[in-house]
């Protein structure tokens, strides 16, 4: 940067025409945006203050918001749960009434195997009796009987004694169609008290399964509206660090007369510069070359003074950029303020007093060729600080 304090603004802006035309700060390097771009005066940061605060107060009426909403889904989420468990012991309910009634129509199934499995005997031995009683009846047993008096007597009785056992079993068999028909009719009654069970408990499972969906519905639900308020809650808290950065600022500027004080700070001291040299390919005197001169700059020799972090992004960032002054880094102002109106200004930070306040050494600008110590107590003009 030219020499700022001495000169009047139209002999400033002639020299500053020469030096461009002279390449005095290379070519033009088109680089990224600023990583802090604030217009001077105290009105200005005021006006900051108060659009971030207002941002501020309608992040918070959003995250209460949506602090509510999953507060509210996280219960809903209680309550499904405790239905659930509440449809999940119906479901075990059902499943145990649908295993008796199937245990209980197995039962009635085998008794009706076994009744039937009886009848087909009994029918059995009764076709024997009857086949024994016609044989006994037939015409020569019965001549026999009439010639011998005691076979007489003897077919008559074992032909009582066959009616009255095939009496018997005819009675048995009619308890035995009387017992398989009663089996039948309470089949058919276990039958469909199974059916109805087996609905019941699909009722249950589906009830049980469409409250598990609410359940983890509701779960999204607040895990994402959590998700949404951590983020505002992220933002808010980057709202409030900006916001006591600006007050910080401009509480500075309050303390110091006004945004040009504390843009340009106080002169520590000032001192020679070093010995005419080239760093880096930067013409000497410059604030440019002076910076130059305390590290490497791997995008010499191009760049004015303003466009140092646009080349650093350009050249794939080979040092980090940021908005915190830190020893042993390159604070970059934007043109206009105090600073050069076209090129802006470079200086070297050699001491942190706050977040707000450092010390930098530079050349250019209390005078060309003279370099000075200065403190600087704002973040105002700053675009930036290149840790190399």
């Amino acid at each position: 940067m030219l020499s700022s304090l001495p000169m009047s603004r139209p002999l400033k802006s002639r020299l500053l025409r020469l030096t461009a035309q002279l390449g005095l700060f290379g070519t033009l390097v088109l680089g990224a945006a600023a990583i802090v771009a604030r217009p001077a005066g105290a009105s200005n940061i005021g006006a900051q203050i108060a659009q971030l605060q207002a941002q501020e107060s309608a992040l918070r009426s959003q995250l209460a918001g949506i602090q509510g909403q999953a507060s509210s889904a996280a219960q809903e989420a209680a309550a499904t749960q405790q239905q659930v468990a509440a449809a999940q012991a119906k479901l075990a309910q059902g499943q145990a009434e649908l295993a008796q009634a199937n245990a209980a129509l197995a039962q009635t199934n085998d008794r009706i195997g076994q009744t039937q499995a009886q009848i087909v005997l009994d029918r059995t031995q009764l076709a024997q009796l009857v086949r024994e009683m016609y044989q006994h009846g037939n015409a020569n047993n019965l001549s026999t009987a009439i010639a011998d008096s005691s076979g007489v007597t003897q077919f008559f009785d074992t032909t009582l004694q066959l009616q009255t056992v095939g009496q018997q079993f005819s009675s048995l068999t009619q308890e035995l169609t009387s017992e398989e028909a009663q089996l039948r009719t309470l089949q058919a009654s276990q039958q469909a008290q199974q059916q109805r069970v087996t609905a019941l408990v699909a009722s249950f499972q589906a009830a049980a399964n469409q409250l598990q969906a609410q359940e983890l519905s509701f779960q999204s639900q607040a895990s994402s509206l959590s998700g949404q308020a951590g983020q505002l809650a992220s933002q808010i808290q980057q709202l409030a660090s900006q916001i006591q950065t600006l007050q910080a600022e401009e509480a500075a500027i309050s303390a110091y007369g006004g945004p040009a004080s504390a843009e340009e700070g106080t002169i520590l001291k000032t001192f020679p510069a070093p010995a005419p040299a080239y760093p880096d390919g930067y013409p000497w005197g410059q604030c440019t070359w002076f910076v130059a001169g305390q590290t490497n700059v791997p995008w010499q020799p191009r760049g004015n003074a303003d466009q140092w972090i646009g080349a650093d992004y350009s050249m794939g960032t080979p040092y980090a950029v940021g908005s915190t002054p830190r020893v042993d880094s390159m604070v970059v102002f934007d043109p206009g303020g105090i600073y050069d109106y076209y090129y802006g200004h470079v200086a070297w930070v050699v001491a942190v007093l706050g977040p707000t306040t450092f010390i930098v050494e530079e050349d250019n600008f209390y005078g060309y060729g003279l370099a000075d110590q200065r403190e600087i107590y704002t973040l105002q003009g700053v675009e930036g600080f290149i840790y190399g």
